[in-house]
């Protein structure tokens, strides 16, 4: 489905995948792969509402965090584009 961007009026939405940055407790956290229309002129993200309200009630729930310890920062490692079976 495209639309004609309602930011320029002249580049079309194509949804696609894009990485959401959201704030949660402080620390800065990037979600890969979250659906999107990006516009293909001025680049406006609309991010689809369904998904990022699954994002903001998972954020907005506790986080339980045994002692002072920092956080454990693990290598990111993207999916395969086309994987074989």
């Amino acid at each position: 489905m495209m639309n004609v961007c309602p930011n320029c009026s002249v580049g079309r939405l194509e949804e696609t995948l894009v990485s959401y940055m959201a704030d949660i407790d402080g620390y800065q956290v990037m979600i890969p792969y979250v659906p999107a229309r990006v516009c293909d002129v001025c680049g406006r993200i609309e991010y689809d509402s369904d998904y990022v309200h699954l994002l903001d009630n998972l954020a907005s729930q506790p986080i339980i965090t045994p002692g002072k310890r920092p956080p454990v920062v693990r290598p990111y490692s993207r999916p395969a584009v086309n994987p074989q079976p």
